[in-house]
């Protein structure tokens, strides 16, 4: 199990502590400046380096950073995915995190991807996807980062764009936002992963309200590892679960 605050409520991360006074505010970055907020979109060459264009982006849970991004990393390339590009941000302070799980319910829903739509890096993304020809362009995440992979694919596609294989892991979604990337033609394969059978509260299609009424559910899983955190822990059994899931993605498609 990872030992820190910052490390373990990667996925989801239920605000437990008192911000110090001195600290950033969630709207703030580390030095005080203006937070550029959620991510934008991903995969145009803006995004992934250029001598190595990247077919699978896969973004983390709140905060993005912790040593479980670079293990399913480890573990997607091990299983034969290509490209496989996961940020990682493991300096994230505890108050970046929950910033970024309070903010959900803003960057959940169809209303938020669609102000990604008109912007300089959807039309970039698009462009980019298109020019893998027939190789696979891929997008996915984890808890809050599949939030953000919905509404950078929905910004793809309706940019031209396409998407193969859009991989949602313990998505907090609204219902309209996953309808929208579901229904999508240019985006060819949802590949939706609840957690449900483990005890996560968490799914694609819920709620603001529903999320706000798991957060004691989660924050007990936080603590075990189980549940919505079920691959973001250290140590081998989370490196089989990881391993196990990256060959559910094998399964539905990616390559």
């Amino acid at each position: 199990m990872p030992n820190s605050f910052g490390e373990t409520l990667q996925a989801l991360g239920v605000p437990m502590f008192s911000e110090p006074d001195d600290a950033p505010t969630a709207a703030s970055g580390q030095d005080g400046s203006a937070d550029p907020g959620p991510p934008g979109p991903v995969g145009s060459p803006a995004a992934s380096a250029p001598s190595d264009p990247c077919e699978f982006t896969f973004i983390g849970g709140a905060g993005v950073g912790g040593d479980y991004l670079d293990a399913l990393k480890q573990s997607f390339e091990r299983g034969g995915i290509a490209h496989v590009h996961v940020p990682n941000h493991p300096a994230a302070f505890p108050w970046e995190v929950a910033g970024d799980a309070i903010s959900i319910p803003h960057v959940n829903d169809l209303s938020f991807a669609k102000g990604l739509v008109d912007t300089p890096e959807a039309r970039a993304a698009a462009q980019h996807s298109l020019s893998l020809g027939d190789e696979q362009y891929n997008l996915g995440g984890y808890s809050y980062g599949a939030a953000a992979a919905a509404a950078n694919a929905y910004a793809v596609a309706q940019n031209g764009g396409k998407v193969d294989n859009l991989v949602l892991l313990g998505a907090p979604i609204n219902q309209d936002l996953y309808d929208a990337v579901t229904h999508n033609p240019r985006i060819k394969n949802v590949v939706n992963l609840d957690l449900g059978a483990y005890g996560d509260p968490i799914h694609a299609g819920m709620t603001d309200g529903e999320i706000l009424r798991a957060a004691p559910k989660l924050a007990g899983q936080w603590a075990s590892g189980q549940g919505h955190f079920r691959y973001s822990g250290d140590g081998p059994v989370f490196d089989q679960r990881r391993d196990e899931l990256t060959q559910q993605l094998l399964d539905r498609g990616l390559r």
